[in-house]
């Protein structure tokens, strides 16, 4: 059963506007990542980090949700759990542990008798990451990816904050601070820069002067350098209501960062992003089923507003796909999971599932992840963090819950995180519940990762 995530009320997210990246390694060089004016992206700097790849996939504190027994209607519904201990949303998270205890500065390190030789060393196993000049960030590799990018995640905000680093906040990074939830952790954050009119080439760092710009490297090498990166900066427009501030980081607001979200990265994580966002922009908490008609219009509205937005952007890079994505946002998606496996059925031509499709029984309803009414097919997706930490009699009332279910005519189909990720075994059971009919149905092709386009054509 897919777990009931918590999304935070859109009050407790005053989003910033744009922070530049003034620091002491100089002008982007040309090969930096970020749409520009006409919408097209360049790479970033030596200090920033690249796109996440397609399938970087995984399970982050943001990412799955604890599930519960019963997702039922009532005073509370069971399956309406609040979040997991670590998916806290993002502000509140970067508050909750001191993210300067990640960060180290060069005069620091050499007080405690690390040399260029220890330093070097530190980099290569990835105890530490260069933020910018004499500033590092300390990375844990033996602990779990997802806690590791987010404890350096915050360092990177931290860093933002209190050294002067300038630029707006955006992308996934702004979409966490707005309390939404991303495919997977990023480790990196995306900054919005001014335009540099002396050039973007930069000289040689003093730590690493014959390192090659990542422009000259082969495109695996290109990818792997730009993901070791902490902050990626994109060189494009903003207007000033675009930004807003959130204590004292600049990021894009709300829409727009459901924009960007939507034209700019992959589908996978772009839907997974945009549902999240959803949710919170129409006020759909962890308990919204008695509101469903009111957050229904209210979802409508926005999505009216953001493909007006779109609409003036006819041509830009990018636009056709959110598009694509806006239309098959909804807020009723309570994980990534759930908005990952949606988005395989549109893109392998199977009906669309409803979210949160409502099974009646006598004197209780029951909100299954998505399903299928006509075909009488439920789905659950079952968080990862339910098989470590979840009691037995939690498991033992789910179990009662999909036999409640089932005796209603609904067969359920049961997935794992790790089975959606695979994509194919997710679709395979999938299609041996639903008729033949219900698989026959127009693939929608803008939602294809790069992967996903390959083996089309393939």
């Amino acid at each position: 059963m897919c777990p009931a995530s918590h999304h935070p009320s859109p009050a407790n997210h005053a989003p910033p506007p744009a922070v530049g990246i003034d620091d002491a390694t100089g002008p982007v060089p040309d090969d930096a990542t970020g749409p520009s004016p006409s919408g097209t992206t360049r790479p970033s700097p030596d200090d920033a980090t690249g796109p996440v790849p397609d399938d970087a996939t995984g399970p982050s504190p943001s990412g799955t949700t604890r599930p519960s027994p019963d997702n039922a209607t009532g005073p509370a519904p069971d399956n309406a759990t609040g979040p997991a201990p670590d998916r806290a949303t993002a502000s509140s998270r970067h508050r909750a542990a001191d993210p300067s205890r990640h960060l180290a500065t060069a005069p620091a390190l050499r007080r405690q008798d690390f040399g260029r030789r220890e330093l070097y060393g530190l980099l290569d196993t990835g105890s530490l990451r260069r933020l910018r000049r004499d500033t590092y960030v300390r990375s844990a590799p033996d602990a779990p990816s997802w806690r590791r990018q987010a404890e350096e995640h915050a360092a990177v905000l931290h860093a933002i904050i209190t050294q002067g680093v300038t630029g707006v906040v955006a992308l996934e990074s702004a979409a966490i601070l707005h309390g939404g939830r991303c495919l997977s952790q990023p480790a990196h954050v995306d900054l919005v820069v001014t335009w540099n009119d002396g050039g973007l080439r930069r000289a040689p760092t003093r730590l690493l002067p014959d390192r090659p710009p990542s422009r000259d490297l082969a495109p695996g090498d290109r990818r792997r350098a730009l993901r070791r990166r902490p902050i990626v900066r994109h060189r494009f427009d903003l207007e000033p209501d675009d930004v807003v501030e959130l204590g004292s980081l600049r990021l894009t607001g709300l829409e727009r960062t459901i924009e960007d979200c939507a034209r700019f990265l992959e589908p996978d994580r772009a839907l997974a992003v945009v549902d999240s966002l959803f949710a919170v922009a129409v006020g759909a908490g962890d308990r919204p089923w008695d509101r469903r008609a009111a957050i229904d219009a209210a979802a409508g509205r926005l999505r009216m507003r953001l493909l007006e937005r779109l609409a003036a952007r006819r041509g830009e890079r990018g636009v056709r796909r959110a598009r694509a994505v806006i239309n098959t946002a909804t807020p009723w998606s309570q994980s990534v999971w759930e908005s990952e496996l949606r988005r395989l059925c549109l893109v392998h031509g199977l009906l669309p599932p409803e979210p949160q499709m409502p099974v009646g029984l006598p004197g209780v309803t029951y909100y299954v992840d998505l399903g299928w009414r006509s075909e009488h097919v439920a789905v659950e997706v079952d968080g990862e963090i339910k098989y470590a930490e979840t009691p037995a009699e939690v498991l033992a009332a789910q179990v009662v819950r999909q036999e409640r279910i089932e005796a209603q005519g609904f067969e359920v189909v049961r997935l794992t995180p790790a089975e959606v990720r695979d994509g194919g075994r997710a679709l395979e059971a999938l299609r041996n519940a639903l008729p033949l009919t219900a698989s026959e149905g127009r693939p929608l092709p803008e939602l294809r990762t790069p992967r996903e386009r390959r083996a089309a054509l393939s």
